[in-house]
């Protein structure tokens, strides 16, 4: 109708196959839509008017005109008709100007993202060229795929080097890329599809009743009638590459939606819902095995799945058990989720069947599949519901500890091994595996999982126990598992307790440019996790002298070690602190309390493990450079005082430096271990805790060091460096230096190339004069301090 405008006009997208793509959304013009809204309002509120006089003048007065006889009747039927068509088309202007404006604000929002994304790329180290592809800011000729390649093939060689992160800050601004202009896609969809249905319905009758009262009731219905496609392909036996293709187009359009997860989730039930998911999986992996099909429908019902189990709110407000929490499940969408949430615990327990089965040789169980999308999600699981689901898990197991002893998927004669082969799968644990999946999804959900003071108070203890035995075991299930015992705890735990206590996804670090701070929370997690098993060496003064710890080698928690290590790298501020009592700057805040009377053991103990060896030594060393800046280049010009903030901190620094090298040699030495193997760091590594910590000091911003202190960008190389330097020396002790803890070739490192080529950076940096003599005289104390400390950490396991 010409009263309509054309989808295909008036933005460039609409009707043609064309979708919006980086570069057009970029360079938009968007005056001719906003003119258009412009008119649509003035013609909605003339159609308003034009309704209102209709309704009173033609309609009121033909009422109170007193008319008699036929005529009058069909006169008044007529004018009410005529009035209704006033009306209409006022309910008409007003859904159309709605899209209208709705579409104009998606479109001008998406724009200002994706111009403020290029921005803040630059910052990470990337470039956003024009067609929205991303590159090293400092080698644009090079793409994701080229320095992806760079990333799995470490051992080929690069003539290019790159600065550390910026693989990452790629990877996430291509993301970022992605799920903007897919939300311009979304919005440019709906709001043509909603014209022309309205044009289409108004095609035999002009100004008839409106399909929709308006923008947001258009959106709802057609996406309710998308869910509705949706269900009728998922339900159907037989699904063609046509069928997938149109689930993973309506996934990719509405997965994230409430509405439509709800409605698809519901409409076919959860249990068939996970079964869907297998059938998918087989289907699209038959009839696109090279392709990303399967993948996607995977994320697509993993998104959907999710967003359906998720909660107004979050646990800072609406915690289950609280009474904001009960009273919302007394909403309507309060029993509608816990009908769904019930639904999907009640599908998680056993084997699930339906039209049907999984294949014989699949043995998995509801919450096996469940989190296989839960997993591939391409949204944050809800901290709420997990709080809920691992609770309610963890009851399960209580109730009957075999629980998990099924086997995913069986080994079969012709298997290596077979039929002795140990069937167990880490997987197999679904509450280790909620775990781990909470971890990478939303650390901050495992954060208030098992926080002290949270409705989870009990939690930590449950799976870490105490000083007195080992928390959350598994039986060993059926007859062969009583020859091999099921491990415990899994990978999943370890992820969780790092992600609780420090905030971020494990092995994460900030991208570029980004700050890291402990919450309060965090704080008390890392608290908790560390004093509860540094408990285990109170009274000793040799780790051997105890009772074995939960996290020694060949115990039930040596598994955690890595996990330790790496919240032990995230604070080291207050580690070093733990072990001088001495404040040093910049210590974030908010600060951890962290058992000082067993610190020394905990540390050394955690020391003998590689990666976590690797993590505090990286961590110890870039704390390191920033606070002999700190202390040089801090707000205080007296010389005296510099000097007692430059003495604390090599205490604490060559402390931990000590500890770590005699540990490394211990466990070398008398455990075994080959030196050019187990114990080199990765790059990724060093640079991870690089970040980490220069984000929780130098990024979150120290005020009080003149001239903006010193530029982190400045010192990553040189920290990286000086790491590995460190690891190298540190491989090379000898097994008389361990015997003595004498390390003279690892010291000398230590102090030469970590603190004095600090202090180097420290001066050089500074914008006030400093002469020589106090220049030498920092640099005296520097040294001096570094040495002591190293001394004092490499025999404070003997003298405590």
């Amino acid at each position: 109708m010409d009263w309509l405008p054309d989808p295909g006009d008036y933005f460039g997208f609409g009707r043609s196959p064309a979708e919006p793509t980086f570069a057009g959304l970029t360079e938009l013009n968007l005056d001719v839509l906003g003119a258009l809204v412009e008119r649509w309002d003035a013609v909605r509120a003339d159609m308003a008017e034009m309704s209102v006089t209709a309704e009173h003048d033609m309609v009121g007065g033909a009422a109170h005109a007193g008319w008699r006889g036929e005529n009058a009747t069909v006169t008044r039927d007529f004018l009410g008709v005529t009035a209704d068509r006033f009306r209409f088309a006022h309910e008409r202007a007003h859904t159309v100007h709605g899209l209208l404006q709705t579409l104009h604000d998606d479109l001008a929002g998406v724009r200002r993202e994706l111009l403020q994304l290029k921005a803040t790329a630059l910052e990470r180290g990337v470039y956003v060229d024009q067609e929205g592809a991303v590159h090293p800011a400092e080698h644009p000729e090079m793409t994701l795929e080229s320095v992806r390649l760079r990333e799995f093939l470490p051992q080929e060689p690069f003539a290019e080097e790159l600065p550390p992160g910026t693989y990452e800050a790629m990877v996430a601004t291509d993301e970022d890329v992605r799920r903007i202009v897919d939300r311009a896609t979304e919005a440019d969809r709906l709001a043509a599809r909603a014209l022309e249905r309205m044009a289409d319905e108004d095609a035999g009758e002009q100004f008839a009743r409106s399909p929709y009262p308006g923008a947001e009731a258009a959106h709802a219905a057609l996406i309710r009638e998308d869910a509705t496609a949706f269900v009728e392909l998922a339900r159907d036996d037989e699904l063609s590459a046509t069928d997938l293709h149109r689930m993973d187009r309506y996934l990719e359009d509405h997965a994230d939606d409430p509405r439509f997860a709800a409605f698809v989730v519901d409409e076919i039930g959860m249990a068939e819902y996970l079964l869907l998911a297998d059938r998918t999986d087989r289907a699209a992996t038959e009839l696109n095995s090279a392709g990303p099909l399967a993948n996607d429908l995977r994320a697509g019902l993993g998104t959907a799945l999710s967003t359906s189990l998720r909660v107004p709110g979050d646990m800072s407000t609406a915690p289950p058990g609280s009474p904001a929490y009960a009273q919302w499940l007394q909403t309507g969408e309060g029993r509608d989720y816990t009908r769904r949430y019930e639904a999907f615990v009640d599908a998680g327990g056993s084997r699930l069947q339906g039209d049907t089965w999984l294949a014989a040789d699949d043995r998995r169980i509801g919450f096996d599949v469940a989190l296989d999308l839960l997993e591939a999600s391409d949204v944050p699981v809800d901290d709420q519901f997990f709080f809920d689901a691992t609770r309610d898990l963890i009851a399960l197991e209580r109730e009957d500890p075999d629980i998990w002893s099924h086997d995913r998927f069986p080994a079969r004669p012709g298997d290596e091994g077979y039929p002795m082969v140990d069937p167990w799968d880490p997987q197999n644990d679904v509450v280790d595996r909620m775990l781990g999946m909470g971890a990478h999804s939303n650390p901050d959900a495992v954060t208030a999982f098992f926080d002290p003071e949270g409705p989870g108070a009990d939690h930590l203890e449950y799976f870490l126990g105490d000083e007195n035995g080992a928390g959350r075991r598994l039986d060993s299930g059926d007859g062969l598992r009583d020859i091999i015992s099921v491990p415990s705890p899994g990978p999943g735990l370890a992820a969780a307790l790092e992600a609780a206590a420090t905030g971020l996804s494990p092995g994460g670090a900030p991208l570029p440019g980004e700050t890291h701070q402990h919450s309060e929370a965090t704080v008390r997690v890392a608290e908790e996790i560390w004093n509860n098993l540094s408990r285990d060496y109170q009274g000793a003064s040799e780790l051997s002298e105890n009772d074995p710890a939960r996290i020694a080698e060949g115990q039930v928690l040596e598994s955690l070690r890595p996990a330790l290590g790496n919240i032990a790298a995230d604070y080291i501020a207050d580690v070093q602190y733990a072990l001088t009592t001495q404040e040093i700057e910049p210590r974030p805040e908010p600060h951890a309390d962290l058992d000082s009377e067993n610190m020394a053991l905990m540390l050394h103990a955690l020391g003998q493990e590689p990666d976590a060896y690797a993590a505090i030594t990286a961590a110890n060393e870039a704390y390191t450079y920033v606070t002999i800046d700190a202390s040089l280049n801090g707000g205080s010009a007296d010389e005296e005082a510099r000097q007692g903030q430059l003495t604390a901190a090599m205490t604490g620094s060559g402390q931990v430096a000590g500890l770590m090298t005699d540990a490394h040699a211990r466990a070398m030495y008398e455990g075994h271990i080959a030196a050019d193997e187990a114990h080199n760091a990765t790059v990724d590594q060093v640079q991870t805790w690089t970040e980490r910590t220069l984000a929780a000091t130098v990024d979150v911003g120290l005020e009080g060091i003149r001239g903006a202190g010193p530029a982190a960008v400045q010192m990553r190389e040189a920290i990286t460096e000086a790491v590995f330097g460190t690891f190298t020396q540190d491989n090379q002790a000898t097994a008389e230096e361990q015997a003595q803890r004498t390390y003279a070739n690892s010291q000398q490192y230590f102090r030469e190339e970590v603190v004095l080529a600090a202090v180097e950076s420290a001066l050089e940096r500074g914008d006030h004069d400093v002469s020589s003599e106090e220049a030498s005289g920092y640099r005296s104390t520097a040294t001096r301090e570094a040495d002591t400390g190293f001394s004092v950490g490499s025999t404070k396991s003997l003298h405590l």
